[in-house]
């Protein structure tokens, strides 16, 4: 069916589209805020399931749907925003809201996560079924269209970081069900008072409905935020959104923080008002960080102020400056803070200035709003001391950010800190002591990592580490500990009842003098890592290096190892190990199954013509692996590139469906036959081998340039390959019109069911193998794309 195609209509296509890419990244933040990290994967496959659901849908019903395209397109577009407007009230309600913690002892919590990812796919499958639409009533005009679908979306990709940047995360999202609303009124074709009156009321109503019934976003009981408000006469009494998360301020007559602190303190620890990001602990903000004497005296965090000169300082990921205080009391003179976050830096500097003694307006304090990897590529300085910030939180959280990157914590990360470290110099960390132990010795295997290619002979010279009740320091030093380091450290231990854990010439009987450890077993194990015994292969949990290629350093359970740690913990204990990384099982299986039964199941209503079906299946669903898995490699890259998930999101899916929908946009031009799609699907091919084998180098060598001239280079590395991955699926699709037009709706099912499944793979791909199988898959998929369409695909030349 072909109708002349109104500019209108295409604009209110790339307006829909624009929301759709938008209302996912809010989903993300919002997510992220209420409960974990992981639902970005997820919040990505429920729009893909969207999409491959109304392929299913318009194939099943395509001649009632087309006689009423008139109608529905305002409709539909309408009922998308008005179900994204009602996700979070519906998912937050006290019948449907889940706990992640309860996930794998509560039955009940499964049924609920199902729910809420069906409330979740609703608004993109309305979405998806006006833009299915748009599609098949000018299916002549399908680059065009294409176009504009894409163009759209990269502009709601570039969008969500101006929206997340000045709304509350839940106003944004109202945003986005608006602005898909507005589009639906511009779909109006045949002016009907009636009809249009009564469309404009209900887009007037969602508008109030803000109003009408506020958000009652309830985070998980177990967030860092909800447990701080559980204290008395706890109140929020700021927040500021901004593109790195939330950030609330909260007090309480009884908020106190002294982590790590030392047996032998016996002074006042001092109420302090809080920071969270994301409903996570970001720092403490310090009235009297001048006092004397300070609690983080009495930490093991002091440790590499008393070893040598500390002139000069270098704090990554300073957040409200708990390690820029304590390095200014020690005497340090000059004190570089990294800190991504901007908007919370502002605060420090402004608002909450009063409240922290303007610690960042200090004379010796030197700001830097950028990665930290991105400053440690730029900057030429040296330093006496690098500190990174304490790792987990007390009493761990139960693996929650175990799929979470963490690229300051790689071996490649470490070299960076050591190539700026003075010749005496060191770089200390600090973590809490877990159990089963994880953290402690994946610290160690990392840096004995970094140590090995820095070439050091006898790194058991280079390290100290100790322990209190509950934290362990790490301090790596440059140059060799000298025999009076040594003494020093005995005795700062003795004098605070702190335990060395690695010295030169400890014994067994320092180790556990003042804070008994009940499993020696780790003190062996840290003893094989140092001395280069790889038993740590055979270890329960995974606590090899953490590298660039496989930055989640808070991962400690292997696929192949989920067996024998059944045996070793029950059923309901292994979760709570690592419960982010079940999480994205769970999550794959999950989307998985409601692919199946959204997209594929149906499709068995239709009759298809015996033969040709596999060729086709084959190319559609490779398509969608291949595109998805090229766009999270790429997503993953950037985030160490720009150093924040969702401007890495926004930018690369920004670019990619801008960049993507000029492709298509060209196939409406290019002849239709097996030569043309063969060159497209062979420069698909070529550009991903390029992308495996010169991402990497050309984001290191770049890292230290300025914002707008990564931007420039990241524009260049995406659109290209983006530009030929828009080609293939148009091509494909038109084709099979053409000459099977019974597998059209199996071509775009299976291309969306894959879709739908690839998010949550590749993440799992990367954990266990690294991003670059993820790419080595990608590259693979497409080489099938390429034979199956080279000799099944097109029967003859059109």
């Amino acid at each position: 069916m072909n109708k002349t195609f109104p500019l209108r209509l295409g604009i209110a296509l790339g307006m829909l589209s624009a929301s759709v890419i938008v209302s996912q990244l809010v989903l993300m933040q919002i997510l992220a805020i209420v409960q974990w990290h992981h639902f970005a994967y997820m919040v990505i496959s429920i729009a893909m399931l969207g999409f491959g659901a109304a392929g299913t849908t318009i194939a099943l019903f395509k001649t009632k749907l087309l006689r009423h395209t008139d109608t529905l397109l305002p409709v539909l577009a309408i009922a998308a925003g008005m179900s994204l407007e009602l996700t979070l009230r519906l998912t937050n309600s006290e019948i449907l809201a889940f706990d992640l913690y309860h996930l794998f002892i509560d039955t009940s919590q499964f049924w609920k996560l199902a729910a809420s990812l069906i409330i979740y796919f609703l608004p993109f499958y309305f979405a998806a079924l006006v833009i299915g639409l748009f599609f098949t009533t000018w299916v002549s005009q399908i680059g065009k269209l294409y176009f504009a679908n894409l163009f759209g979306s990269g502009v709601g990709g570039l969008l969500a970081l101006l929206v997340l940047s000045m709304m509350l995360p839940w106003n944004a999202l109202s945003f986005c069900a608006l602005f898909a609303m507005v589009s639906g009124l511009f779909m109006i074709r045949n002016f009907q008072p009636g009809f249009t009156f009564v469309l404009s009321a209900i887009v007037i109503f969602a508008f109030l409905l803000s109003w009408i019934w506020p958000y009652n976003i309830q985070p998980s009981q177990y967030k860092s935020l909800s447990k701080t408000m559980n204290l008395p006469d706890a109140e929020i009494i700021y927040q500021e959104p901004g593109i790195y998360g939330l950030n609330q301020v909260v007090t309480s007559p009884v908020l106190r923080y002294a982590p790590g602190i030392g047996l032998s303190y016996d002074g006042e620890i001092p109420v302090k008002p809080a920071v969270f990001t994301n409903g996570e602990f970001t720092g403490v903000l310090s009235k009297n960080w001048k006092r004397t004497p300070h609690p983080a005296n009495y930490t093991t965090f002091a440790l590499p102020f008393e070893l040598g000169n500390t002139d000069t300082v270098l704090v990554l990921n300073g957040g409200t400056g708990y390690f820029a205080a304590h390095a200014l009391r020690q005497g340090s003179q000059h004190v570089d803070v990294t800190e991504p976050n901007s908007k919370l830096v502002n605060l420090m500097q402004t608002v909450l200035a009063d409240i922290s003694d303007s610690l960042y307006n200090h004379d010796k304090v030197h700001l830097h709003t950028i990665e930290a990897r991105t400053f440690l590529a730029s900057s030429q300085g040296k330093y006496d001391l690098v500190i990174l910030p304490v790792m987990d939180a007390f009493g761990g959280t139960s693996g929650l950010y175990a799929m979470q990157e963490n690229y300051s914590l790689t071996v490649e990360g470490f070299n960076q800190m050591w190539q700026r470290l003075n010749q005496t110099g060191s770089i200390t960390l600090s973590c809490w002591l877990d159990y089963p132990v994880r953290m402690p010795l994946k610290i160690a295997t990392t840096l004995m990592e970094m140590l090995k290619q820095q070439s050091i002979a006898d790194p058991e010279k280079h390290i100290a580490v100790i322990k209190s009740w509950g934290t362990v320091t790490f301090v790596v030093s440059k140059s060799p500990f000298s025999e009076q380091q040594v003494n020093t450290v005995r005795s700062f231990c003795d004098s605070l009842f702190f335990d060395p854990v690695l010295l030169p010439g400890i014994t067994d009987e320092e180790r556990n003098r003042y804070n008994a450890f009940g499993d020696v077993s780790f003190f062996t194990m840290i003893d094989d890592i140092i001395s280069g015994i790889k038993d740590y292969d055979d270890y329960a949990f995974y606590i090899s290096p953490a590298t660039d290629n496989q930055p989640y350093f808070n991962q400690f359970i292997r696929f192949m190892s989920l067996p024998v740690l059944s045996d070793l913990y029950n059923q309901q204990s292994l979760p709570f190990l690592e419960l982010g990384y079940l999480i994205v099982f769970v999550t794959l299986l999950q989307v998985t199954l409601l692919a199946l039964l959204f997209i594929i199941v149906p499709l068995f209503r239709l009759r298809t013509v015996t033969g040709g079906k596999l060729p086709t299946l084959l190319y559609f669903a490779a398509l969608g692996l291949g595109y998805m898995f090229i766009e999270i490699i790429l997503i993953q890259r950037f985030i160490l590139y720009f150093g924040t998930p969702v401007i890495a999101a926004s930018l690369v899916i920004g670019i990619m469906m801008i960049a993507s929908g000029v492709g298509s946009y060209v196939t409406s031009v290019l002849q239709l036959n097996r030569r043309t799609l063969l060159i497209v699907l062979a420069l698909v091919i070529i550009c991903g081998v390029l992308l495996f084998a010169g991402l990497n180098p050309l984001l290191r060598a770049s890292s230290g340039h300025a914002t707008y001239i990564k931007i420039i280079i990241t524009v260049l590395v995406i659109a290209l390959p983006a530009f030929f991955m828009g080609m293939p699926f148009p091509l494909g699709l038109k084709s099979v019109s053409i000459h099977r037009n019974d597998l059209v709706p199996w071509a775009w099912g299976i291309n969306g069911c894959l879709s739908v499944i690839a998010s949550p793979l590749a993440i799992l791909i990367a954990v266990e193998a690294g991003f670059t199988w993820v790419m080595v898959v990608a590259v693979l998929v497409y080489s099938l794309a390429f034979l199956v369409s080279g000799k099944l695909l097109l029967k003859q030349p059109i």
